[in-house]
């Protein structure tokens, strides 16, 4: 039996009951097996990215570098908030990506998908998410991924209702997977 992958988890909605978190986390039992997932769930207590607090940012930064340092990979669901990823998410890989050219994301695989109710299934989201993540150094695996209709994308059992959400969601685990073992 391979030893499953590390993956920090990012759920980019702060909402209680979020699509884009029950796509997440449908998509990730899928991959039970493979994958040791660490949910990062401080991210609304995280400071706005400051320069001058770089060197002691406090605690909930340093959770969010150690649970990041500690995984092989990154794996973030965002929705979209005004056509981007959300403040708190992109303030968390500002974080990671700190000190400049030396965070600990640099170098990981980390992949990500956009959730929206809209037609465009947070797009425009999940291509910021790969911008930021390029940005900060990060390993960016697969393409930006939409999951439109998000509030129907998982059934009353929580798992994934689409066959083609299911296809696009594990082929991108797959790859995310196979990055961090390689």
């Amino acid at each position: 039996m391979t030893t499953p992958v590390k993956v920090a988890v990012l759920a980019g909605s702060l909402r209680k009951d979020s699509h884009s978190t029950s796509v997440l986390r449908a998509a990730l039992n899928r991959f039970a097996e493979d994958i040791d997932a660490t949910w990062i769930d401080n991210l609304d207590r995280l400071p706005a990215f400051n320069e001058d607090h770089e060197a002691e940012p406090g605690a909930e930064v340093a959770k969010l570098r150690e649970a990041v340092a500690g995984a092989d990979a990154v794996f973030a669901a965002t929705p979209e908030y005004n056509g981007l990823l959300p403040g708190h998410l992109k303030t968390a890989l500002d974080w990671v990506s700190r000190p400049y050219a030396n965070g600990v994301i640099k170098g990981k695989p980390a992949a990500g998908f956009g959730a929206s109710p809209s037609p465009n299934g947070g797009l425009w989201a999940v291509e910021s998410l790969h911008r930021a993540y390029t940005v900060a150094g990060a390993a960016v695996v697969g393409e930006p991924t939409p999951i439109a209709a998000s509030p129907e994308a998982t059934d009353e059992a929580g798992a994934l209702a689409r066959e083609e959400d299911a296809a696009k969601l594990d082929g991108l685990l797959r790859d995310l997977v196979a990055a961090a073992r390689s």
